[in-house]
């Protein structure tokens, strides 16, 4: 009986023990499966998205913050609005999300669904209240940050090509503004630049400006 008495508590402690709630405590190292970088060179804060829809946001010692979107869609890409402790996200399931990192544990303030085109790049110029969202079809639309809600104005497709052009230049991959003419926006697709108007019969893949 002393026997199956000790059994018994056993029992009802690993029984207690399994009731216990896991809660994670650390992590430790690079996000798992990293898909963007974003930099925030004024508040000198890194943010990291991943394949799952997580986001890290690295800083000075003892700023590390971990948030993640509900949907789990891969995060495409990281817009910081440069020391105004904000970021704008784009995501694999087309919703774009503006989060606010002033407080302790960054939330989402706006998000905004595409329904009837894919997201394929964000632009967001230094102190600009525009961004700028090219598409797979093609076309750029602009989102005011402050309201979060798509304009009526939309760069299409066929009226950013020359009217040579008969075949559509592929999804839009690269969107920037030109850092020697303040307030203009160049666009790239997969096949045609439009700053030097030329075919190319690589796809590109990124663009940078040589100043």
């Amino acid at each position: 009986m002393k026997g199956f008495k000790n059994q018994n508590q056993h029992l009802q402690s690993d029984l207690q023990i399994n009731r216990q709630p896991t809660l994670l405590t650390v992590r430790h190292g690079f996000p798992y499966l990293p898909t963007v970088l974003a930099f925030d060179p004024v508040q000198k804060i890194l943010a990291v998205g991943t394949r799952t829809g997580a986001i890290r946001i690295l800083g000075r010692p003892g700023v590390d913050c971990y948030c993640q979107h509900e949907s789990g869609a891969a995060v495409l890409q990281l817009q910081f609005l440069i020391n105004e402790g904000a970021l704008i996200s784009a995501s694999s399931d087309d919703m774009l999300h503006l989060w606010n990192l002033r407080q302790k544990r960054p939330a989402i303030l706006h998000s905004l669904k595409f329904n009837r085109e894919r997201i394929t790049f964000c632009h967001l110029p230094f102190q600009s209240k525009w961004l700028y969202v090219g598409t797979e079809r093609g076309n750029t639309h602009i989102v005011n940050i402050e309201s979060f809600i798509l304009s009526g104005y939309v760069i299409m497709w066929n009226k950013a090509i020359e009217l040579s052009t008969k075949t559509h230049p592929g999804p839009v991959v690269h969107l920037s503004d030109s850092p020697r003419d303040e307030g203009k926006v160049s666009k790239k697709n997969s096949s045609i630049s439009q700053c030097f108007c030329f075919s190319s019969f690589c796809p590109f893949a990124t663009v940078d400006w040589a100043t």
